[in-house]
């Protein structure tokens, strides 16, 4: 369910960030193209995901694994897969509140980052506009959704910041700056929950 709502949350994140700064943003026929067919097909999988989590994520892979007489030692795995795929079933159905309610706090996150982004901006010396920020943010949320399968955007936060502000013609220099300070700003986070956990681990073991 988490996977689903998250996805949701982002594509709606993205559709209302494009319906607003589409008709004033200077983009080329093919790029406006490709956004709409990437937000298609990944409301697509959106919409298959949940479809899927709905009636069973597993369900298939253990029919297919059954049809092939796939056996092994893995009757417990099958269990549980099983009694996954009931239990992700029932929070749809019995608590759809809660499922719109993820959504609606992970396209709020979104949101959050485009105050971030003003921030920077203001940091950084450059004009700010709310339409600027939000334009920033959602082509940075649509670059990172197509390159996901990149470990730890390498080379991705960074070069796509330079390339939306050659889109919106700003200073490039201070593109690269703002995914810079973005990647710090990641890697201070992540440092820091690596602390918290080792700080609980190390607390855990005398008790062991």
């Amino acid at each position: 369910m988490f996977s689903s709502t998250v996805v949701s949350g982002q594509i709606a994140f993205i559709s209302v960030g494009l319906a607003v700064i589409l008709p004033a943003t200077p983009l080329p026929p093919t790029i406006r193209l490709g956004l709409a067919g990437g937000l298609a097909a990944s409301a697509a999988l959106a919409g298959a995901l949940v479809w899927a989590q709905r009636h069973g994520m597993f369900a298939p892979w253990l029919r297919l694994a059954q049809r092939w007489r796939w056996r092994g030692n893995a009757p417990e795995l099958v269990q549980r897969l099983r009694h996954l795929d009931a239990e992700i079933a029932q929070v749809h159905r019995n608590a759809p509140g809660a499922c719109l309610w993820s959504v609606a706090s992970f396209f709020g996150g979104w949101g959050l980052g485009t105050v971030e982004i003003a921030l920077i901006l203001w940091f950084l010396g450059i004009p700010l506009t709310a339409y600027r920020a939000l334009a920033i943010e959602v082509l940075s949320v649509v670059i990172d959704a197509v390159l996901f399968f990149v470990p730890a955007k390498i080379g991705t936060q960074e070069g796509g910041k330079v390339l939306i502000f050659v889109l919106l013609g700003l200073d490039p220099a201070k593109g690269l700056a703002l995914g810079m300070l973005r990647r710090i700003r990641e890697l201070t986070w992540a440092l820091i929950g690596i602390l918290i956990l080792a700080r609980q681990q190390l607390r855990r073991q005398p008790e062991a």
